[in-house]
């Protein structure tokens, strides 16, 4: 009991040698990156030089990949980890390592012959049949493991609605991308983009926030009301919608009349005021609960 007392929050055996070789080979793949942007891009397109950069992330994939997959699966066993985790997880790899060896041939041989709105979508799609790929088998097993583990009630509902929105938002920016979005200016664009995902916060954010507020996600229990909370996530709601919609309407109406430099100004500006309202609003009812926790772990420890 005491050896493992000891060793729990320690990093199980071979896991700071797998450690340094991933940060070695970090800091390798950054060195050879900035020698071929400062030495060597300028001689490819863009979309060539994308697949060289990807393709250098596949060759750093297939060094630190199977020897993390093989750790992972040694130390899961050890800590008996549900089953069917492992073959997920190899299956995840061959689909990850199977997306990118099509993005890398596709921007090399391919992607000059379509528009950037085109290209996006092309990619996006292809991200969406990974998705697909991976999504079932990945929500299944989650499934199932949660039911023995009695997860929260009403937490299967809302994952199955934001599978269905998360998939329909990128179907819809992909038929977008490839029919529409030539139609418009870029700034236009971006509106369209953000409008879209206005709706789907809209949809999603409700739903999770009183979820998130009323049930507590470690014993499936209803959660005590802590004063305050509730007001300041509707609040915190209300303004991140506000402000999405003055940067949509900007966006439209005004963008065009400035310069890309006072346009990036302009939005910082309204983030550090969304910032100011969000700190001064969360910052006090942080600092008063977490005294009044301290004050009951101290109580407890009486």
């Amino acid at each position: 009991m005491r050896g493992r007392q000891e060793c729990k929050g320690e990093m199980p055996p071979g896991g700071a040698a797998k450690v340094a070789v991933s940060i070695v080979a970090g800091v390798g793949w950054l060195i050879f990156l900035i020698l071929f942007l400062a030495f060597y891009a300028e001689g490819f397109s863009v979309y060539w030089n994308l697949a060289i950069v990807f393709a250098s992330l596949l060759v750093m994939y297939a060094i630190l990949g199977p020897m993390w997959a093989y750790w992972g699966i040694k130390t899961g066993r050890a800590r008996k980890r549900p089953p069917g985790g492992a073959a997920k997880v190899a299956v995840s790899i061959v689909a990850g390592v199977g997306w990118l060896i099509f993005l890398i041939l596709f921007l090399a041989f391919y992607a000059e012959g379509f528009s950037i709105y085109e290209n996006l979508a092309i990619v996006l799609a292809s991200i969406l049949v990974t998705g697909a790929i991976r999504g079932p088998a990945w929500a299944y097993w989650g499934i199932k493991i949660g039911r023995a583990r009695k997860t929260p009630p009403g937490l299967a509902p809302r994952v199955a609605v934001s599978t269905v929105v998360g998939c329909g938002w990128p179907i819809f920016f992909i038929l977008f991308l490839a029919f529409y979005a030539e139609g418009f200016s870029i700034y236009e664009n971006l509106a369209i983009v953000l409008a879209s995902i206005l709706v789907m916060c809209v949809i999603l954010g409700p739903m999770w926030a009183s979820w998130g507020i009323t049930i507590d996600k470690k014993t499936g229990r209803a959660r005590k009301k802590r004063p305050g909370l509730a007001v300041r996530t509707a609040v915190s709601t209300v303004v991140g919608c506000g402000w999405l919609i003055f940067f949509i309407l900007f966006l439209v109406f005004y963008a065009e009349d400035f310069s890309i430099y006072r346009n990036l100004a302009i939005i910082l500006v309204s983030l550090l005021v969304v910032g100011a309202i969000e700190g001064a609003m969360w910052a006090p009812w942080a600092m008063k609960t977490g005294r009044a926790r301290k004050k009951r772990m101290r109580k407890k420890r009486r």
